[in-house]
């Protein structure tokens, strides 16, 4: 599932069309929910759409970070040192923080310290989660059988798996990965992400771009890669 960024209506449709389409394909087969990152800011109910993924089972369900989860947990780092004025938390603000905050709050304009108030309503519901999501070892998900890497902004070409920062992972927009449809990276794995987004699902030789703007007017979009089926499919709400 590519970036949400704070649709909760979007998120709640896709998820009912995913549970359609495995019924009507894949009945008793098992299947497995990821997350690519970046299920907030900018969209106008964050909090819904952390409710909503939290509390898919486990077992069935992987969560990826992305660098919006990062700037958050950033931000929420910093004002827990009592530095409410400081430069991670602006910089998230500018980003869709306050987007993200505003939800945590029924009317949050109209008191003069909503932002405090709805940080700490934040830290109380979600923080543990996030914090834990964010410090996650390695920030994406490696299936070696079928060789697919999942992970929220791609990869660096010129760098093998392992060399990659843990920043490189949820920032990167690296141009021979996104726009060089000939070369290869040498890991040999084809790598599903999102963070850049496009009208379309984009896919290329070695990845699957499915950030399509959903927080933008675009569609909310799932890949479904199928065991034994060459081409993946998409759906999209």
């Amino acid at each position: 599932i590519g970036d949400i960024h704070g649709e909760h209506a979007k998120l709640t449709a896709l998820l009912s069309a995913i549970e359609h389409h495995h019924r009507t394909n894949w009945q008793g087969q098992d299947r497995h929910l990821v997350f690519l990152g970046d299920m907030i800011d900018r969209g106008p109910a964050s909090r819904e759409v952390l409710d909503l993924a939290f509390s898919l089972p486990p077992e069935t369900t992987t969560i990826l970070p992305g660098n919006h989860e990062s700037m958050c947990m950033n931000a929420i780092r910093e004002t827990e040192t009592g530095r409410g004025d400081s430069r991670e938390l602006a910089f998230w603000l500018r980003n869709g923080g306050t987007e993200t905050l505003a939800s945590y709050l029924d009317e949050p304009c109209m008191s003069d310290d909503w932002l405090t108030e709805a940080l700490a309503v934040m830290r109380s519901t979600h923080g543990a989660l996030l914090e834990q999501l964010t410090q996650r070892d390695k920030p994406y998900l490696l299936d070696k059988d079928r060789r697919l890497l999942f992970v929220h902004a791609g990869v660096v070409m010129r760098k093998s798996l392992g060399d990659h920062s843990h920043e490189e992972f949820l920032w990167s927009r690296d141009p021979i990965f996104l726009e060089d449809p000939t070369s290869r990276w040498s890991e040999n794995l084809t790598v599903i992400h999102g963070h850049t987004p496009a009208d379309e699902p984009n896919i290329r030789p070695g990845r699957i771009g499915i950030d399509t703007g959903a927080c933008f007017g675009g569609q909310l979009t799932a890949c479904v890669l199928a065991p034994g089926c060459e081409a993946p499919e998409f759906i999209q709400v």
